[in-house]
This record gives C-alpha cells, sequence and structure tokens, in this order.
C-alpha cells in the first residue's frame, strides 16, 4: 500500500465554540423551571421582567467591546506585541501588561476585548493575565476617583501597595502552570 492508496487525511477538528451558550442555555432552563416548580409562574415573570433592564443596560456595552476589538485589531500594531509582550520578551512582556492595565481606563467590555487583541497579536498568556489582573486590582482610574475619596490617601495607597505584587505573581503563575505549548487553540490569525 502507498500513501497515494490512504483516504484523505481529516482536517484537524474545529472548536466547539457553542459549548458555553447551549450550557448557559441549559442552566437558564433548568433553573427557570425550578422557579417555577417551587414559586410559581408570577416568580418567574417577575423575574424576567427585572432582568430585562439588566439585559437592556448590559447588550450595548457588549456590542462596544466587540467594536473596540476590531478597531484595535486594525489600529495597533501586531509586530510590536508579539516583539514586547509575545513569548521571547520574557519579563519585559509581564511589567508591560502590569503598566498597560493598571492605566487601562474603562470597565470589561473595554479590557477583555483589549486582552483578546494582545493574545491574537501574539502576547504571552502571562503578560495578558497580569494586564487583566492589574486592571482588576491597581487600576488608577478607580484608585484616583474612588479610593482616594472614599477611603482617603494613606489608606487607598496602603491598599494599592499592598495588590501591587499580584499581577505579576498571577502572571508569572500562569506561565509556570501552564506553558506556552498549553494554549494551541488560542485564535492568534
Amino acid at each position: 500500500m502507498t500513501a497515494s492508496d490512504l483516504p484523505p487525511a481529516k482536517p484537524p477538528a474545529k472548536p466547539n465554540r457553542r459549548g458555553p451558550a447551549i450550557f448557559a442555555l441549559s442552566l437558564m432552563t433548568v433553573s427557570g423551571g425550578l422557579c417555577w416548580y417551587l414559586y410559581g409562574f408570577d416568580t418567574v415573570l417577575r423575574i424576567l421582567t427585572e432582568d430585562w433592564g439588566l439585559m437592556v443596560t448590559a447588550v450595548p456595552r457588549m456590542a462596544l467591546g466587540v467594536f473596540i476589538y476590531g478597531f484595535l485589531t486594525v489600529l495597533v500594531p501586531r509586530d510590536w506585541v508579539a516583539k514586547h509582550m509575545g513569548r521571547d520578551a520574557g519579563l519585559k512582556g509581564i511589567a508591560i501588561g502590569l503598566v498597560a492595565g493598571a492605566l487601562a481606563p474603562g470597565g470589561p467590555w473595554v479590557i477583555y476585548p483589549i486582552a483578546a487583541m494582545l493574545i491574537r497579536f501574539g502576547a504571552e498568556v502571562g503578560a495578558v493575565v497580569t494586564f487583566i489582573m492589574s486592571w482588576s486590582v491597581l487600576g488608577m482610574n478607580r484608585f484616583l476617583v474612588w479610593e482616594v475619596s472614599f477611603l482617603g490617601e494613606h489608606l487607598a495607597s496602603m491598599r494599592l501597595l499592598a495588590a501591587l505584587p499580584l499581577p505579576i505573581v498571577a502572571g508569572l503563575l500562569v506561565r509556570w502552570l501552564w506553558p506556552e505549548r498549553v494554549w494551541p487553540r488560542i485564535d492568534r490569525t
């Protein structure tokens, strides 16, 4: 038997991107049915009415995030991200993630599209985790506007100082636990 006699190789399986949506829909259906069974249809109707308002405010924000992601993939230089935050950048990628995350304004609808763009452009996963954690625990916008105003300079500064190593530790931990070779599923096209 020669190589030409063999059947053609199957193309690689595409990742199932519907899995999380199917899980969420199933969870919603089961929990809604359980609420109906335990508390009646009026409770289910009240929950749906209240949650409609949340959806009306959340969907436009998610749409903004999708557009931000699209624009960033055109505006941000792919080579710069790969060079300065990629696998070969070492601790420089972690440092850039730390500073960029701390300075990044906005909510999750801004930060996660940026993180997705960084991954797509070749940023190493530890640098991206550092970026997200830095935004979450060091965000300068939140620190200056909210924390200093409500907690005072001393307490806010102590909290910021105590939180400073957390994004770095998280980024390094991700590198150590899950080396780059584990992440081939991330779309980098």
